[in-house]
């Protein structure tokens, strides 16, 4: 759990929020959605960095105005920051503030924290799908590439997926890694490319791509180490901690004595180790192994944001999206977290039989509940918050239960249905 306020950034007057397990924004276009998202991935980017080495990396952004510029280059922010622009983000391994132009940033000792995959799943994704030779672009260091690169990084992981559960017929997309072409098959025997679909499937597709190698393909890509991996990487610390504390022991002479020039030490057991020898030659057979072990090490959990997954999606496909990220929030044992902005109340209706899944479903005859489409996606409303957005400020639609109060989709509803019903009385007349 962390915090985030936000003041005079975009078309955000003021807002404070608390980012849960899975965070809904809800509001008309241009509320300012996306912006409280980005900033928000913005400062858990910055986290993470501090993490690895939180002297080295917070320096780096709290000098000038590099702050600012990572925004305007990688989420297109210029324009956004005024002079009175402020951003309060309060997490688990870092507290960061941005105020009077200037950025300060904190380490909070006391909290744990897992570091986290970040992926950022924008609007903008069918560009995947529409755009030919992709892999071509790389003139900008902005949110698209990068979600590009997750893009590249889960079809091949994946090869292929069944999107049964999403689409209402059988319908299946393949990555033909030999000629790079992204296949649909749709149905028994229609086979065209990715870029030749509908909008729908160029939407679907990479989302529901990435997303399931986010929070489940990321973890599994690289194997653990073998046996024998583990041994020569045991052996090789071994002999490096003793290299270290010879090192150190010669600085510390050296000081003494004013003695400078290059430091020669030799370093017994490299020839017996072939890990050591690549360490020492940073030669690159060592990539396999650091390659097969980085994500196990250092990847506890993902860090998802969504923009309106109901993106050129038929009702029913938005319900089975939400339904198939509860399930995948509530099984997995990763602490993952989800922030989702959209302006669809199918979404909304949808996450509402979650909850209330969550708070009676349990109750349900067996044979109801086993015939309850959300059943696998019930979930506890005190891992969701919903908010919605309008005229720069932020507040909360849920009642105490957790379940979703009348909002103004809601009211927009009746509004539209009351015009219809008044001219209908005519009609019939």
């Amino acid at each position: 759990m962390c915090e985030l306020t936000i003041k005079d950034i975009g078309p955000i007057k003021k807002i404070k929020m608390d980012i849960n397990k899975i965070t809904f924004l809800l509001g008309p276009q241009s509320s300012g959605k996306s912006t409280i998202a980005k900033v928000l991935c913005h400062c858990q980017w910055i986290e993470k960095r501090c993490y690895t080495n939180f002297e080295e990396e917070s320096a780096k952004f709290v000098v000038g105005t590099s702050f600012v510029d990572g925004f305007n280059e990688y989420y297109r922010f210029n324009g956004y920051f005024r002079n009175d622009s402020y951003i309060l983000y309060e997490g688990n391994y870092i507290t960061l503030e941005y105020k009077d132009k200037k950025l300060a940033i904190s380490k909070n000792q006391d909290k744990d924290y897992e570091y986290p995959k970040l992926c950022y799943v924008p609007a903008e994704r069918n560009l995947v799908a529409a755009i030919p030779n992709l892999r071509k672009y790389n003139d900008t260091n902005d949110l698209i590439l990068y979600f590009m690169y997750d893009w590249f990084e889960a079809r091949e992981y994946l090869k292929e997926m069944n999107l049964d559960d999403i689409i209402e017929r059988h319908v299946k997309y393949v990555f033909e890694k030999s000629n790079n072409n992204d296949i649909i098959y749709d149905g028994d025997e229609a086979k065209l490319d990715l870029k030749n679909a509908s909008s729908g499937l160029q939407s679907v597709v990479p989302l529901m791509t990435v997303s399931t190698y986010i929070l489940e393909g990321v973890f599994k890509r690289y194997k653990p180490l073998s046996s024998e991996q583990k041994m020569q990487l045991e052996k090789a610390n071994a002999v490096l901690r003793k290299l270290t504390k010879q090192l150190n022991s010669i600085v510390e002479e050296r000081k003494k004595t004013g003695e400078s020039g290059a430091i020669s030490i030799k370093v017994e057991g490299a020839a017996e180790n072939p890990l050591l020898t690549a360490i020492l030659n940073r030669d690159p057979i060592i990539q396999d192994i650091v390659d097969s072990s980085e994500r196990e090490f250092f990847y506890k959990r993902s860090d998802i944001y969504i923009e309106e997954p109901e993106q050129n999606l038929f009702p029913d496909a938005q319900q089975k999206f939400v339904y198939w990220l509860m399930q995948e929030m509530r099984e997995s044992h990763r602490h993952h977290s989800a922030l989702i902005t959209t302006h669809s109340p199918f979404v909304l209706f949808s996450l509402n039989n979650c909850l209330i899944g969550g708070l009676a479903g349990e109750k349900l005859p067996e044979q109801v509940k086993n015939e309850t489409p959300s059943r696998k996606s019930w979930i506890d409303p005190k891992m969701v918050t919903v908010y919605e957005i309008h005229d720069g400020k932020l507040k909360t639609i849920q009642e105490e239960s957790g379940l979703l109060m009348h909002n103004y989709l809601n009211q927009a509803y009746r509004k539209i249905n009351a015009e219809y019903l008044a001219m209908l009385d005519y009609y019939e007349d």
